[in-house]
């Protein structure tokens, strides 16, 4: 969702896949730009869109900038991973990018453009709490932060906070096991399906 109100997002529908514009008068329309297997966010007066194309080889992931017309302006973090299929993300006021990957049970902060700062999570299937060398996560998908440094993601076992120090802990348990799940922080709350 954009500061005026206006809302991108990814449908599978049965009138289309692809990524949609939703104005502010609830017209929708289908946009050129593809994404797969990938999520939206709106930062500092801009639209971004992870891509993740996967094939044997690995799974090429990139987030870009989009400009006014939501096409591709800056590639801001591009990579190669094995064994990931979809790819959450969000970005802070530091600009660090906030990379969940699914497959591989791990969470990344990244130094934009494409500088690892940390890695979160063993890559171990699971729901251990604790420091981010031995916490695990279960398919990870929905991603965002708050202001105090903080990181919320969403996974098969809930909603999972890890600390600025990157202890990772269970804030909220979930019955329900959903697979690319977005994690949304908007005006002081979260959302997530």
């Amino acid at each position: 969702v954009s500061d005026s109100g206006e809302v991108l997002f990814r449908s599978d529908g049965d009138k289309g896949t692809g990524l949609y514009r939703l104005d502010t008068q609830g017209n929708a329309t289908l946009l050129p730009l593809v994404l797969n297997n990938g999520s939206i966010r709106y930062h500092a007066g801009a639209f971004y869109a992870a891509n993740s194309i996967y094939s044997s080889n690995g799974t090429s992931t990139q987030i870009s900038r989009l400009n006014s017309s939501f096409a591709i302006q800056q590639v801001i973090f591009s990579g190669t991973y094995q064994n990931n299929y979809y790819i959450g993300f969000d970005l802070n006021s530091k600009e660090e990018i906030y990379v969940a990957f699914t497959d591989g049970n791990q969470i990344q902060v990244l130094n934009s453009p494409s500088i690892l700062k940390s890695t979160i999570g063993n890559a171990g299937f699971g729901g251990r709490d604790g420091p981010a060398s031995t916490a695990t996560f279960a398919s990870p998908s929905g991603i965002t932060g708050d202001d105090e440094g903080n990181i919320y993601v969403k996974d098969y076992n809930g909603v999972r906070k890890i600390s600025p120090s990157g202890q990772v802990s269970t804030i909220l348990k979930s019955e329900s096991s959903k697979v690319n799940s977005a994690l949304l922080s908007y005006s002081g709350r979260f959302y997530f399906k």
